[in-house]
């Protein structure tokens, strides 16, 4: 990806705070953070990739990307990308090995990997230090997955704007529309989450959403924005699970 680049970390994009170590790409002043959980196996993150480039293109300094890994089930391909790239010694060397993972071919394949294996120089290095690499970077990716479970994430890729997951289209505008919080957007995404908790009858879908719809275009509307990002948490023993009203009616079971 091109635009400028963040090396440290995000906040409040995932229910499990993101670590130090976190692959950040972006401006230090971005007031917009889009996450991702992905996987260079995945024909759908190989898509969503270009859209990505696109947006950030358009966006410049407002936006940083955050990219986390959630490789394929039962995918060898898969997994052995996510732990290649983390053997890379630097964010740029990350951010280069992650591009050419997801562009290199129109699927992933054993060359792109021998490629991404020698830019990482990794033929070059004595065999134990090798192997100490890629320990470390099995410990990350596993790592990551564990974030993709308690973040709810269930395929790939998932993305979250600003903490808030979004299962929108994946056009530039419509991409857009969400990290800018166009009115549209915010509208769409209170319909939805009314009609996410409303009975499951095409009738009672139906006035729910028209009653979000109404409720958000009068003086109540910016108390009935404020209540779904009202939080909810759930604690069992010392470990305490929160989130806003809308997370918990969009997180897939």
């Amino acid at each position: 990806m091109s635009w400028p680049r963040r090396l440290g970390p995000a906040r409040g994009c995932f229910r499990r705070s993101i670590r130090r170590s976190t692959h950040v790409e972006g401006a230090s002043a971005a007031s917009i953070t889009l996450a991702e959980f992905g996987s260079y196996a995945c024909p759908r993150c190989r898509a969503a990739n270009g859209r990505l480039v696109q947006v950030g293109e358009r966006l410049g300094e407002r936006l940083r990307m955050v990219f986390r890994h959630r490789p394929l089930t039962d995918n060898d391909l898969a997994r052995r990308a996510a732990e290649l790239v983390e053997c890379a010694d630097s964010e740029d060397a990350f951010w280069a090995a992650h591009e050419t993972l997801m562009t290199r071919s129109e699927t992933l394949n054993e060359d792109d990997l021998r490629a991404v294996a020698e830019d990482l120089g990794l033929s070059g290095l004595p065999e134990e230090a090798r192997a100490r690499r890629l320990d470390r970077a099995r410990a990350r990716v596993e790592r990551d997955e564990a974030s993709a479970r308690a973040s709810g994430v269930s395929f790939t890729p998932t993305f979250f704007v600003n903490g808030q997951r979004y299962d929108g289209p994946w056009d530039e505008d419509s991409f857009a529309d969400a990290m800018l919080g166009s009115p549209g957007h915010r509208l769409r995404t209170l319909a939805l989450s009314v009609a996410a908790w409303a009975p499951a009858t095409g009738l009672a879908l139906i006035v729910a959403t028209a009653l979000a719809i109404v409720l958000f275009n009068t003086p109540l509307g910016p108390a009935y924005a404020r209540f779904w990002q009202t939080p909810l948490a759930v604690s069992l023993g010392s470990a305490v699970f929160s989130a806003s009203l809308t997370s918990w009616s969009t997180t897939p079971s």
